[in-house]
């Protein structure tokens, strides 16, 4: 839900973007390409298209280094439930085998 409010807010933002820049120049008030206020709009255009994209950069990547911690944290917990069951059989057979060790073995955690 998180995720699609903030795509849904950041295409109204793009829309309200190119809109804007979109009504400078359907109405020519930025003049003809040789004018100085016409050669700064683009100028902001640009730069702010440059800044969008940055920004979908930087989310995507911001994802993907999520989801290497999280991979990460996942493996950590499986070494330590591996190590921990090690530890339990190890001990079951320090202690020998019998009843109540092959009983232990059915409940290794």
């Amino acid at each position: 839900m998180k995720q699609s409010t903030f795509i849904v807010g950041v295409a109204l933002v793009i829309l309200l973007y190119f809109g804007s820049f979109w009504l400078l120049f359907s109405n020519e008030f930025v003049g003809n390409d040789t004018s100085f206020i016409f050669q700064v709009v683009v100028a902001m255009m640009s730069t702010g298209l440059l800044a969008i994209v940055t920004g979908f950069m930087f989310l995507f990547q911001s994802q993907i280094e999520s989801r290497k911690e999280n991979r990460t944290k996942i493996f950590e917990k499986k070494i330590e439930y591996y190590n921990d069951a090690l530890n339990q059989l190890d001990e079951i057979f320090s202690s020998g085998l019998g009843d109540k060790t092959s009983h232990q073995m059915l409940y290794v955690e």
